[in-house]
């Protein structure tokens, strides 16, 4: 099961490719034009090729809270769920910070930091990375890799 973890923004956006619970990929992409159609297109077309480039199973997009979304998250999630229905994707769901946080008790940013890199060795770099920046750039990745991960453990209880 290849899963797409996604940490939606209209500035930063994090992303990440999880086969079989290990972490394949992660990017973080910055677009720091003033919003346009143009930039809702090549926020999309990042999307579009994660899906062209792996075998996607399952998608789950970490999205702000409901009173924080605006007219641009609103229309980068319709064009999103577009490309999921095209690739007749059928697992599908949207998670937020505070439930990510939740499900692991987990009282802030940094503690999501902290317990994503113990999760996954493998961002250690990416952390050090960061630490000059209090991991400003970094976060959404972190974000798309819970979100992921949780993602994967849901639907492996759900197949049980």
């Amino acid at each position: 099961m290849t899963i797409l973890g996604i940490s939606v923004g209209t500035t930063l956006t994090g992303i990440c490719i999880m086969q079989r619970g290990k972490l394949i990929d992660w990017q973080a992409h910055k677009y720091q034009t003033k919003w346009s159609d143009e930039k809702l297109q090549a926020i999309v077309n990042q999307y579009r090729e994660y899906f062209k480039n792996n075998r996607i199973d399952a998608v789950m997009v970490k999205v702000p809270l409901l009173r924080y979304h605006n007219e641009e998250i609103t229309l980068i999630l319709q064009k999103l769920e577009e490309i999921v229905r095209k690739y007749g994707i059928t697992k599908y769901d949207l998670i937020t910070q505070v439930e990510i946080k939740n499900k692991f008790l987990i009282r802030n940013t940094d503690e999501l930091i902290e317990c994503t890199v113990k999760k996954f060795p493998v961002l250690q770099q990416t952390f050090r990375k960061g630490e000059h920046n209090n991991h400003k750039y970094y976060r959404k990745i972190y974000e798309a890799v819970m979100s992921a991960y949780i993602f994967s453990l849901q639907l492996q209880f759900n197949s049980e």
